[in-house]
């Protein structure tokens, strides 16, 4: 799938293969990020970082679906 992306023109309707390498970047960093604050939230007992760290969490699976949305 990622090759027929690459193959794309650039007036592919969902911005091309950067934008989608983009949106799943921000994804895995969203995603990795949430886990590790919260998981340090728990550590360290803090309900702000364990709230911050879901909060981050729900912003990387938003961004995993506009990456799948716009792009198939």
């Amino acid at each position: 799938m990622l090759a027929l992306l690459a193959q794309a023109p650039d007036g592919f309707p969902g911005g091309g293969p950067d934008t989608l390498e983009r949106l799943l970047d921000a994804y895995y960093l969203l995603f990795a990020g949430g886990f590790l604050i919260a998981v340090l939230g728990h550590l360290f007992q803090s309900r702000t970082l364990v709230l911050s760290g879901i909060i981050l969490v729900f912003l990387g699976t938003g961004a995993f679906f506009v990456a799948v949305g716009t792009h198939g």
